[in-house]
């Protein structure tokens, strides 16, 4: 569907957004206690592949793809009950149109009276209302669950997307107290820095 793609593309820029923002966020919280005089320790750590490779952002896009399922089958059924409620509308419309072209023809016959045939159309008519009305209905009940997906997906992302960063700033800290480091810098903003200082693969490892 392609508002659903569309939800889906929305969702991934969010979620680039919000991993950017945490990141730096978490990035400048590792505490430093510098003594004058001392030299300070410095490592830097590539925020966005530890977070890709986390286990525990598996886990997130999980239960993320689990909770978007569900909203897509809700979706694909009230979808599926507008067309056909469409299809009815036109087949019955198509037959009140009929109805009305008989009653010069029943004259001549004799096999049908107007008043029948209008009576019939009018009936039909009723019908074609209600069809109408239970379209109206469902669209209303599609924008409505499309826009509570929408709603809770984002939430869902922003307090998932904050507990995985939380679970990779806490092994950041453990790492900066048994290293003694002062300072873990994103490596998307180092412009040069030696191997040695890096240490992605090492928390990467903690949080397997």
């Amino acid at each position: 569907m392609v508002l659903s793609k569309k939800y889906l593309a929305l969702f991934g820029i969010l979620l680039i957004s919000q991993l950017y923002t945490l990141i730096s966020l978490h990035a400048v919280e590792i505490p430093l206690d510098v003594k004058e005089g001392k030299m300070t320790n410095i490592a830097y750590v590539d925020m966005e592949l530890v977070y890709n490779v986390s286990p525990q952002k598996s886990k997130m896009m999980e239960a993320y793809n689990e909770l978007k399922k569900n909203y897509d089958v809700k979706i694909s059924s009230i979808t599926a009950a507008i067309e056909s409620k469409k299809e009815e509308f036109e087949n019955i419309s198509k037959e009140i149109e009929k109805i009305k072209s008989r009653p010069a023809v029943a004259a001549s016959t004799g096999t049908e009276t107007a008043d029948t045939s209008l009576s019939g159309a009018y009936e039909k008519e009723l019908t074609k209302k209600l069809i109408a009305d239970s379209v109206n209905n469902l669209e209303k009940d599609l924008q409505e669950i499309r826009e509570k997906m929408a709603s809770e997906m984002a939430e869902f992302e922003k307090a998932e997307v904050s507990d995985v960063l939380e679970q990779i700033y806490r092994v950041l800290e453990a790492i900066a107290k048994e290293d003694e480091l002062s300072l873990i810098i994103d490596k998307n903003y180092i412009l040069y820095g030696p191997p040695g200082y890096d240490i992605t693969h090492k928390v990467v490892e903690r949080l397997k």
